[in-house]
Parts: C-alpha cells; sequence; structure tokens
C-alpha cells in the first residue's frame, strides 16, 4: 500500500461525493435506525457524560458499541482513560485547529480499535472527529483491514475531511439526501461529509457484491 496520506486524500473526497450524487437515487434506506439513533447519543455525550470520569468513559464506550455490529470487547483502563480526556478537551477548545498528530498515541483506546475510538470521539466532539470505518475506508479504496485499522489511515482521512471542508462545496443532491436523512445544510458538517462517504462505500461494497455485515454509520 502506498503512502495513506497519498491515497486518503481531498480529491479523492471530491471523486466520491461526485460519482454518489450522480447516482440517480441516494436514500438512507436500511440505515434508518442508526440516523434515529445518532442525536440520543450526541445528547448522552454532551449533556450526561463527564470525559474525565472512568464510569463515564465506559458507559460511553458501551452506548457507542451498542450502536455498532461489533461487541465490545476491550474497555478503556484508567490510562487510557487518562488520554481521552485531555484530547477531548483540547479538541472542544481548538477545534479544527487540533493537530491530530499530537494524539495518535490516543486513537486506540476504546475497544483497541481506530473505528471504535473514532466514534467515541466523534460523539463527545462532532465538529471536529470524522467516524472512520471499513466502508469509508473502501472509498478511499483501502478494502484491507491491514491498513484501514492503521492510526495512520485515520490522521490521513482526520486532516482530509478537514481540509476538503475548507475548500470544497457538497453536491446539490447529496445535500437534500443529507437533509431527508436527518442531517441539515449548515450544521455538522464533519458528520454531513462521513455519512455522504459511507453511502458511497456501502455502494461500492453492493456493486462488489461482498454481500455481509456492514459497519455501523
Amino acid at each position: 500500500m502506498k503512502d495513506l496520506r497519498n491515497v486518503i486524500t481531498v480529491d479523492r473526497i471530491s471523486e466520491s461525493l461526485a460519482s454518489l450524487a450522480d447516482r440517480g437515487s441516494i436514500s438512507p434506506g436500511s440505515m434508518a435506525d442508526y440516523i434515529v439513533g445518532y442525536p440520543a447519543l450526541l445528547h448522552l455525550f454532551r449533556e450526561r457524560l463527564d470525559v474525565s470520569n472512568l464510569h463515564d468513559i465506559h458507559a460511553g464506550a458501551y452506548a457507542v458499541y451498542g450502536w455498532m455490529p461489533t461487541i465490545l470487547k476491550s474497555l478503556p483502563n484508567e490510562a487510557g482513560a487518562q488520554k481521552l480526556g485531555p484530547l477531548i478537551e483540547e479538541a472542544r477548545s481548538k477545534l479544527n485547529g487540533l493537530d491530530i498528530e499530537n494524539w495518535t498515541h490516543c486513537l486506540k483506546v476504546v475497544n483497541n480499535s481506530v473505528t471504535g475510538t473514532s466514534k467515541f470521539l466523534h460523539f463527545a466532539v462532532p465538529e471536529v472527529f470524522p467516524i472512520w470505518d471499513s466502508l469509508v475506508a473502501r472509498t478511499f479504496g483501502i478494502p484491507s483491514r491491514n491498513h484501514y485499522a492503521k492510526t495512520e489511515a485515520y490522521c490521513a482521512y482526520f486532516r482530509a475531511v478537514h481540509a476538503w471542508l475548507r475548500i470544497a462545496i457538497m453536491p446539490a443532491r447529496l445535500d437534500l439526501a443529507l437533509n431527508r436523512a436527518g442531517i441539515p445544510t449548515g450544521s455538522q458538517k464533519v458528520r454531513r461529509i462521513e455519512l455522504a462517504l459511507y453511502w458511497e462505500g456501502r455502494h461500492q461494497l453492493l456493486e462488489s457484491k461482498e454481500v455481509g455485515a456492514f459497519s455501523a454509520i
């Protein structure tokens, strides 16, 4: 695999969104339950959880994995929890000015998984952390877990998403589909781009006929 920074790029995001927008029908379809659950998890993390408290971090991890098709097998220990709290606080302070490269040691704290940790971080600070999973990775031509499960992959994705948001505009057809999916224009910009990339990755998976369990949105 080439350097992931040359694979997970702003141009590739634009190409994937254009491909999705060009198709005749864009619908949340069977993902409706995930979409309904999304604001409930945002509320939980925003209003109920104290990310400096180990029990609250465990509760958040269980909640996030209840939204996923996989099982939580490894809870963050106290040392791991102590890494997450400062990262979340700095992200809330700096927003898109966060340098993710300074926090690579935190990106597998939840379930020893980049995917699980990205989802936990997203619900803690949705304006900053995009969700990363196998279907989003597929849009960048990365079908192998050996590559998408790396912290380097998430860092490259994080940078590409924020770079795209600074310079690009969502295609109009996708804008409408995202509005229908309950992700309104002008808010949750990181979530909007990630969900669109998820849809594109899911389409690619179905096209390849590799039917099986999907990663949660």
